[in-house]
């Protein structure tokens, strides 16, 4: 089971604050003036090179995006192991090459207008053939309404299919008026994808959202129940998981049959005013789901949250068991261990990074393990999560990174010879101590994952996929 992230914004100044760890979503908006200099007069500040090691042995090649200084967002590899698809921001482009040789099989450039088409990502179809990406640029105009301001929306916004081999473009979905599309899903049959959409129009604060399903072949969409305002990918069964906001009143996870478009409370909450509850995934074994209940305890510009991890039946919809994961912590990426036993968990812009190891089988915290602190304005920061196929081991990687002095959460764009070198750390799960920490390239390192047959370790950096042969990676470990 594919693992779904998710966090429920049901106020606005807690969506600021839990934006840190959203994915990024595919919305574009035209920056004010006074913030682009404040952007800029931070980011030109100059900081010593940082000290540079010696990369680890291990990394075998690099697949290189044509041009440009890009961050590389997201990648995956084919089923049979043979391909790499990764896609690159802001320069917005889509690169497939062929992982034996090298070569860069096809290129799609997603970006039109001041549309950045890559940033919520990619999504490939079942049999490889066609590659999917939502864009959206959006306008806001300040407007006066019967004496009170609000706020006017527009937007240019579509989903774009390519044929993954030419690069060809095969169709564009759209909508009449357009709606800002902010992510998108394929069905795990690949014949329909869904969409999360802010409506366009004049607002007190933000649009509200309407999720709709969308029938590849023909183009054709359904808008579903109102109320329904965000999705959460497909349950084991294929059905769509997705919430209905009372805002005031309960929140509703559903689940919706894509054929009958039918739907079933999952579970309800009736939480006070300023609380939040996100379902982040089914376990493997669809018996449990896993998600988040943030709790507010003071409700202003700066509000202090006490984050709860919670375990629901995924049948009975009844609360399972509940642990502390910390106040103010980031709700990050998770993975689950290939047999499904372990659920390994980062937390985020704290004082002191760590891993924390569930066992599934009794939602029991078994391991936390520390990965790095925080000095002056270095704020350590974590990719996602991944097991070897073996499952013996969690592998990490840790980045220090300056952090914005005008919004401390967002890590400062600098020069590579300025920042630090990621960390890829070797985590054993049997006992949660980390047996192994390797040096890569300076740069971001992000979305590790293993090829389909094991033997390939891969990280995205600068405009770079870097491959690294997993065996040369363990030597001198036990197992």
């Amino acid at each position: 089971m594919q693992s779904i992230l998710h966090v429920l914004r049901r106020f606005s100044f807690l969506g600021v604050f839990l934006a840190w760890a959203l994915p990024p979503c595919a919305a574009h908006c035209k920056q004010l003036p006074a913030a682009r200099e404040q952007d800029q007069g931070n980011s030109q500040e100059q900081f010593p090179p940082a000290e540079r090691l010696p990369v680890s042995p291990g990394m075998r090649q690099e697949l290189k995006f044509p041009g440009g200084n890009d961050s590389t967002i997201t990648f995956q590899f084919s089923p049979d192991g043979k391909k790499v698809i990764g896609g690159t921001h802001p320069g917005s482009l889509i690169a497939c090459w062929d992982v034996e040789s090298g070569e860069l099989l096809t290129t799609i450039e997603t970006a039109e207008k001041d549309w950045k088409g890559t940033v919520g990502g990619f999504h490939v179809s079942p049999d490889w053939s066609t590659v999917f990406a939502c864009s959206n640029l959006q306008t806001v105009k300040v407007v006066e309404e019967r004496g009170e301001q609000k706020l006017h929306f527009e937007f240019e916004s579509c989903v774009r299919a390519w044929d993954l081999s030419t690069g060809e473009l095969k169709r564009t979905y759209t909508q009449d008026p357009q709606r800002g599309i902010l992510f998108m899903q394929l069905t795990p049959d690949g014949k329909r994808f869904a969409t999360c959409a802010e409506r366009p129009g004049v607002f007190s604060t933000q649009p509200s959202r309407v999720v709709s399903i969308w029938n590849i072949e023909d183009g054709t969409f359904w808008d579903l129940e109102e109320g329904v305002s965000q999705f959460n990918g497909f349950t084991p069964g294929g059905e769509l998981i997705a919430y209905r906001a009372g805002n005031p009143g309960p929140l509703t996870l559903l689940t919706i049959d894509l054929n009958s478009f039918e739907s079933r409370t999952t579970l309800t909450w009736d939480l006070p005013e300023h609380d939040n509850i996100s379902v982040v995934s089914f376990t493997p074994d669809g018996r449990y789901m896993v998600g988040f209940h943030q709790s507010i305890l003071r409700a202003d510009a700066q509000p202090d949250i006490d984050v709860d991890i919670v375990w629901w039946d995924a049948q009975t919809g009844k609360e399972r068991k509940r642990s502390y994961f910390g106040r103010n912590t980031g709700v990050s990426h998770h993975a689950y261990s290939p047999d499904g036993k372990f659920l390994a968990k980062t937390n985020a812009r704290v004082p002191e990074l760590q891993l924390y190891l569930f066992r599934t089988a009794d939602q029991t915290l078994q391991h936390t393990v520390p990965l790095a602190k925080a000095e002056a304005e270095l704020q350590p920061l974590a990719s996602s999560t991944v097991f070897s196929p073996d499952g013996n081991y969690a592998v990490v990687c840790v980045k220090r990174r300056r952090m914005n002095k005008f919004a401390k959460h967002i890590p400062l764009e600098i020069p590579l010879e300025q920042q630090e070198q990621p960390r890829i750390h070797i985590i054993d799960v049997e006992s949660g101590a980390i047996v192994k920490t390797l040096v890569g390239p300076q740069g971001w390192a992000t979305s590790p994952q293993f090829s389909p047959d094991g033997k390939t370790f891969a990280i995205s950096g600068p405009d770079t996929v870097m491959l690294w042969d997993w065996a040369t990676m363990c030597e001198g470990l036990d197992k």
